[in-house]
């Protein structure tokens, strides 16, 4: 099993393709396990943990060491500072934070990456996209989240253009920083999401519950390549 953060972010076997990263906010909690499972041997390249208290759930490593993907981690409390060394013991590959969240963006990556995590930025529909201009040249992730309003699961109007926008600023660096898209993922909208820049799609309803797992990440799969990205020393390996 690989030590969090030495997992590759862009790993699949076409690079060109968007990876898909499961979301546990619909899963039945007592079944967490076997539904990380499903969705990893389905075919789901990461599985995103939306933290949305001061408590981390125990994330579940042993359930993806046959399916070999990213533990995704999504940090939606403050402060952030608190809880990196116990994401980073849960076996979290990925941290991302939102700027509002804590007291010093700088040394918050600073810590995530201390605990050998990758890291990653969030971003509200409300979020000025010059909050990443200076961090880009230490950021492993972007994460974009594309839903306006909370509790809905449609895609924002002005998703598309800030998608656009902060894809044009990952390829002004040169750099190999993936661009996440969290919420308003539907089949239809995936060749969209792709062409804006997105590198991976996360999809909550589509995977667990009465559907079958499998179907659903065909549906959401292998649409419109996205576009190749700049790789560079120092970036996302």
């Amino acid at each position: 099993m690989s030590a969090p953060g030495s997992r590759r972010l862009d790993a699949r076997p076409d690079p060109s393709a968007p990876r898909v990263a499961t979301s546990i906010l619909s899963t039945d909690l007592a079944l967490l396990a076997q539904d990380v499972t499903a969705a990893m041997r389905a075919g789901a390249d990461w599985v995103h943990v939306d933290v949305l208290d001061d408590h981390p759930l125990p994330m579940g490593r042993p359930a993806m060491r046959r399916g070999g993907g990213v533990l995704d981690v999504h940090l939606l409390v403050k402060p952030a500072d608190a809880l990196v060394r116990a994401l980073a013991s849960a076996g979290a590959d990925l941290v991302s934070f939102h700027p509002e969240e804590c007291e010093c963006v700088h040394r918050t990556m600073r810590l995530v990456k201390d605990h050998g995590c990758r890291v990653g930025i969030a971003l509200n529909s409300s979020t000025p996209l010059a909050e990443i201009d200076e961090l880009l040249g230490e950021l492993d992730a972007v994460v974009v989240t594309s839903v306006g309003d909370p509790g809905s699961h449609g895609l924002d109007a002005s998703a598309l253009a800030r998608i656009r926008a902060v894809s044009d600023r990952i390829s002004a660096t040169g750099r190999r920083i993936v661009l996440q898209v969290d919420g308003g993922v539907r089949p239809e909208n995936v060749g969209a999401l792709v062409r804006a820049g997105a590198d991976v799609l996360v999809a909550c309803p589509a995977f667990f519950g009465p559907g079958d797992c499998a179907a659903a990440l065909a549906a959401l799969d292998a649409r419109p390549v996205r576009r190749p990205l700049a790789v560079a020393p120092g970036g996302v390996g």
